[in-house]
C-alpha cells in the first residue's frame, strides 16, 4: 500500500490579468458555501461583481505578485517541496480554487501508485468558505471524483485542520491530529 499526501490551500488567480481574477472570483465566489445564497441569487450577486472587481483586485494583486507567482501558491509550494524531502513520499498540492487543481494533483498522486491518500486542507480556522470547501463539500467530492477515475482508487482519508488544536498551537507545538 503506497501512501501519499494531499495538501489543500484556498486558491489563487493564475496571473494577476483582469481575465485571470475575473475567472477566479467567479469559481470562489459561485460556491455556495462562500455565498449561502440560492444559485440563481448567487450567479446575480457574483454578476455583479465581477462587473468591476476584478480590475480593481487584478491591482492589488500585482502589488504582492512575486517573480515567481502568487504568495500563497509560491508558499504552499515550499511547504509541500519541505514535507515531501522529509518524508520521502509523494506530497501534492492543490488548490480549492484554480491551479493547481484538485484532479490534477490527485491524477498525479494516483499515477506515481498512490492507493491510500491522507487530505490535509492548510487553514489555521475554522470557517464554512475555507476549510469546509477545502475538506468537505464539493471539494471532498472533487478528490473523490478525481481518485475513482481509475481502476483503483486511493482510499482517502480527511484530516481535521488547525483549529482544532488551538492549545497547543499557542504553545508552538504540533496538532497531535495531524
Amino acid at each position: 500500500m503506497s501512501k501519499g499526501i494531499l495538501l489543500v490551500n484556498l486558491g489563487s488567480p493564475d496571473s494577476t490579468s483582469v481575465r485571470d481574477v475575473r475567472r477566479y472570483l467567479n469559481e470562489f465566489l459561485m460556491d455556495g458555501r462562500v455565498i449561502d445564497a440560492p444559485w440563481l441569487l448567487r450567479r446575480f450577486i457574483v454578476g455583479m461583481v465581477l462587473i468591476s472587481r476584478p480590475k480593481e483586485s487584478a491591482h492589488a494583486y500585482e502589488k504582492i505578485w512575486t517573480p515567481e507567482g502568487s504568495p500563497l501558491v509560491v508558499t504552499s509550494r515550499h511547504l509541500q517541496q519541505k514535507l515531501q524531502a522529509r518524508l520521502g513520499g509523494p506530497v501534492e498540492l492543490a488548490m480549492r480554487y484554480q491551479n493547481p487543481s484538485i484532479k490534477n494533483a490527485v491524477t498525479r498522486l494516483r499515477d506515481s501508485g498512490v492507493d491510500d491518500l491522507l487530505v490535509i486542507p492548510l487553514f489555521p480556522h475554522y470557517a464554512a468558505s475555507s476549510f469546509e470547501s477545502a475538506g468537505g463539500g464539493e471539494s471532498s467530492r472533487r478528490q473523490d471524483r478525481a481518485s475513482h477515475q481509475t481502476h483503483h482508487p486511493p482510499s482517502v482519508l480527511r484530516r481535521p485542520g488547525l483549529h482544532h488544536c488551538p492549545g497547543r498551537q499557542r504553545k508552538g507545538l504540533p496538532c497531535r491530529g495531524l
